[in-house]
């Protein structure tokens, strides 16, 4: 408390807490703080105005850096953290501090009554993307660590020097984020396919769900393997050769790593991560059920459903999101694996080029605080099928 009466003058200290119960968070947020420091500039939260509403949101800027302000990270306590070896590697870029240390430091000032010490909570992952493109990866593994990891590859059964992409399906199907899920029955054409050109696929995530009925010496159901360690589920995130989701936590964590993420079937268009070119993204067509018309990607925006971010909101304003047929998936991946291989056509870049320009001007405002400049790409086979109508 001395301390603290001391130097409350000369320089402030900045708790940051990051959301380390979820590993999409503790990826992202530290990188996010990060970049910001790295590129000058400030972090971005969201904020409401009133009530929880979309009409609400707001945008508020904080200076990432000062003279007199020092920030400190608290990661809390291990078994609350979604990995452990992610705060571990964390710890070597960041200035932090043991939880218990830092709860003493906030009683105390609560006792003082000054504001020698603030506390900056990550309120989204909203802007996390705006300087991805621009810097490098702020996570990195040991000599120690990358033995062991490549171990632990090893003893999953594909070949050392395996070309692989991970699989990232979200399965909890009762929650009001419903329209992130999918069966995996859904990406089973994906996979057969991707093995069948030589490339491996691997399957995230925790032992909870129905197992990949795909037997293939090129694919692992990693995430009921009985095979998964802390450190491993990084280091192949880390690795792909580009991931598969329909937005969860791990992908996150790809990246943090800067590796590619396809996101198919996005029914939440603003929390898309569009201000990165890691992106590539299938919309989830949205229908007024009442009047069976598809909105345009203007439309999505101009109803206010393009800023929603729980399911209830849809089904409240009479909207419903269509999903793409396995088929369809298994078009969007391989349209994606030919364009992380070579370079995109003329053709490709005009139509991504009227899409990055289209969603500017539908998000406005908002949109560019949230993500900055639009670099993400849409998929080719969506925008060959809807692009007409939905671009319009």
């Amino acid at each position: 408390m001395v301390l603290l009466l001391l130097t409350r003058n000369i320089v402030g200290i900045r708790v940051m807490t990051t959301h380390q119960q979820l590993l999409g968070h503790l990826s992202l947020e530290p990188e996010k703080y990060l970049t910001a420091v790295d590129t000058k500039t400030e972090l971005y939260e969201i904020d409401f105005f009133g009530q929880k509403e979309w009409e609400n949101i707001r945008v508020r800027s904080v200076p990432v850096k000062s003279l007199k302000t020092i920030s400190i990270w608290t990661f809390s306590r291990p078994r609350e953290q979604a990995n452990g070896q992610l705060v571990k590697m964390w710890k070597r870029e960041l200035l932090w501090a043991p939880s218990y240390l830092i709860d003493v430091l906030l009683r105390a000032n609560r006792v003082i009554g000054q504001k020698a010490i603030t506390e900056y909570r990550f309120s989204t992952l909203i802007s996390a993307d705006r300087h991805l493109d621009g810097t490098p990866t702020h996570l990195s593994f040991t000599k120690k660590e990358k033995r062991t990891a490549e171990r632990e590859f090893g003893a999953l059964g594909l070949p050392n020097d395996s070309q692989f992409v991970c699989l990232i399906v979200r399965e909890q199907l009762n929650s009001d984020h419903g329209f992130r899920n999918r069966e995996i029955n859904d990406f089973v054409e994906m996979v057969s396919e991707l093995a069948q050109r030589g490339i491996g696929v691997i399957r995230m995530g925790a032992n909870s769900g129905a197992p990949l009925q795909v037997e293939h010496p090129l694919v692992c159901d990693y995430a009921n393997s009985g095979k998964r360690t802390e450190l491993l589920d990084l280091y192949l995130l880390a690795n792909c050769k580009f991931a598969i989701s329909t937005l969860s936590g791990p992908d996150a964590t790809c990246l943090a790593f800067r590796r590619p993420v396809l996101y198919v079937d996005i029914a939440n268009y603003s929390l898309c991560f569009t201000g990165t070119a890691l992106t590539t993204w299938v919309p989830g067509v949205i229908v007024d059920t009442n009047t069976k018309r598809k909105l345009s990607l203007r439309d999505v925006f101009d109803s206010g459903a393009g800023w929603f971010w729980r399911d209830s909101q849809f089904h409240e304003c009479g909207l419903e999101v269509m999903r793409s047929s396995p088929e369809e998936i298994r078009d969007y991946t391989i349209e994606m694996l030919n364009w992380v291989d070579s370079a995109e056509s003329t053709v490709d870049k005009e139509r991504q080029n009227i899409y990055r320009s289209t969603m500017a001007d539908a998000m406005g405002d908002l949109g560019e605080k949230w993500h900055g400049q639009i670099n993400s790409r849409m998929s080719i086979p969506f925008l060959t099928k809807h692009g007409d109508w939905f671009l319009s």
